[in-house]
């Protein structure tokens, strides 16, 4: 199949069309992808810091007041005094500690309830079921009224009690500390509560300790939608699950205390951990068996840490919605360029359809001119090339035309010729036979001569009249087959 130079070019703009198409669209959508990874991955980050920052902010907030409450109660108590004088403690407690107490608890916003447990140690007077000396009020009917409550008995302070974890906990790490969430009977709520020990001059003189509503975290932590179906989780400082929105339980349970990130059975969090204890905030993707996920997470400033978690189709799905429209406009692009590819075609391979035509005319000598043809202007390299050509075949139509009036011309010069010696032998005849009748026989010979002369001279005539005709008809068949229209 031979194709057209129209169709060459149209195919060959096509194509290019297409690749740089294809190419511009790979290029915009691989940026646009990594662009949309990048501040997917931003947002995820940022979206957990700030999570953690506002329960941080709720922390440090308690952590400052249960640390002013420590300092308050070092600078106002007398070692020394307490050892000595069994009175001292009784008037300590109602003149200085219970206001003090009170006060931090009134003046400290969103806590539940505050408290400072006087180490039993050192009032050995006390029987085992007799409460230690100390302040503990309580917002219990949470309507920020604080009541006083009973403080444990002596009995109950014993390092192996898992209820006095409370207390035995900042003693034994030296520092203030949070307890794991527990269910609170009397207000059927989960509470959480940060403690921390006093000394003075290295003596411990009690825990002083906070508590604060812990449904708090655990509402916001239920509430965070993040896309279709990704979800938070609040672990503690060992990666144990805290709230867990995937474990499903009642009132009681409220998704709390399930076990560990690393538990997990398939091991997909390992990775996580890792970089949790290397990093204070991150982001990365985990490859599980049925699904991608992006894991954002961040360290609050008590050990907690929020992590979230969201299928990666759902972070990409405007991706692959993106993806289409490009493919969309590609196909729009291509289909644009074949209409452009066609007329840019048609006009730039006219004038060399044109030339080849003429071309092709020419080498087989055929100089007719075309009915109804335009004449070209002379614009550009191949309009020249055109009109040579034209003008060259202008010029063999005109010299054809010339050979053919001179040959008839010619012709017609040789049959009148032929006709005068055709008469002229007739008249010698009749001169011929007049002379032998009179008997004059010199003049019958020149006669006779003449006659023999113009025979020959016609016979040669003939000749050439053949000779000419036979080239007469060549050069009319040439005509008959390159100048007739």
């Amino acid at each position: 199949m031979r194709w057209k130079i129209s169709s060459k070019i149209m195919v060959a703009i096509m194509v290019c069309s297409a690749i740089l198409s294809a190419t511009i669209g790979s290029i915009a959508l691989f940026q646009s992808s990594s662009a949309m990874k990048e501040k997917a991955y931003q947002n995820l980050l940022l979206t957990a810091e700030s999570y953690a920052n506002d329960f941080s902010k709720t922390t440090e907030h308690v952590e400052s007041a249960v640390r002013a409450m420590g300092a308050a109660v070092s600078a106002t108590i007398n070692l020394e005094a307490l050892r000595k004088d069994r009175n001292y403690i009784e008037e300590y407690q109602y003149g200085i500690v219970e206001s003090l107490i009170k006060n931090f608890a009134e003046t400290t916003h969103g806590i539940l309830g505050a408290y400072f447990d006087i180490n039993p140690e050192l009032t050995p007077h006390l029987g085992q079921e007799d409460a230690v000396y100390g302040a503990w009020y309580v917002d219990s009917n949470l309507n920020g009224q604080f009541i006083r409550e009973r403080l444990a008995p002596v009995s109950r302070f014993d390092p192996n009690n898992p209820e006095m974890k409370w207390y035995y906990n900042p003693v034994s790490k030296g520092r203030g500390v949070w307890s794991t969430p527990y269910y609170d009977y009397d207000i059927d709520l989960y509470v959480i509560s940060y403690t921390a020990p006093v000394y003075e001059k290295g003596v411990l003189i009690g825990v002083v300790g906070m508590d604060i509503i812990f449904d708090y975290f655990i509402d916001i932590i239920r509430s965070v939608e993040l896309y279709e179906t990704g979800h938070a989780v609040l672990l503690s400082e060992n990666y144990e699950y805290i709230v867990n929105p995937a474990f499903k339980g009642g009132k009681r349970t409220r998704n709390l205390m399930k076990g560990t990130l690393e538990s997990e059975a398939d091991g997909k969090y390992l990775p996580v951990v890792e970089e949790m204890k290397e990093k204070s905030s991150g982001v990365m993707e985990l490859n599980a068996k049925n699904q991608k996920t992006i894991v954002a997470f961040a360290h609050q400033s008590n050990g907690y840490i929020v992590m979230l978690e969201v299928p990666s189709q759902e972070i990409f799905e405007k991706l692959n919605q993106i993806r289409v429209t490009m493919d969309g406009i590609i196909i729009v692009g291509i289909l644009i360029a074949s209409g452009v590819a066609y007329v840019l075609g048609r006009y730039i391979s006219k004038p060399i359809e044109k030339f080849r035509r003429h071309f092709d005319k020419t080498i087989h000598f055929d100089f007719a001119e075309e009915e109804n043809e335009k004449k070209t202007k002379a614009d550009g390299e191949m309009a020249q090339m055109i009109l040579e050509i034209e003008s060259f075949r202008s010029t063999m139509r005109k010299r054809l035309h010339e050979i053919e009036s001179k040959n008839e011309a010619l012709m017609m010069a040789y049959e009148e010729l032929t006709e005068k010696l055709e008469k002229s032998i007739a008249l010698n005849k009749v001169l011929l036979t007049l002379f032998h009748a009179q008997k004059n026989i010199q003049k019958a010979e020149e006669i006779e001569k003449n006659i023999q002369m113009q025979l020959t001279i016609l016979a040669g005539l003939k000749e050439d009249i053949q000779s000419f005709q036979v080239s007469a008809r060549e050069i009319e068949q040439i005509m008959n087959i390159f100048l007739l229209d």
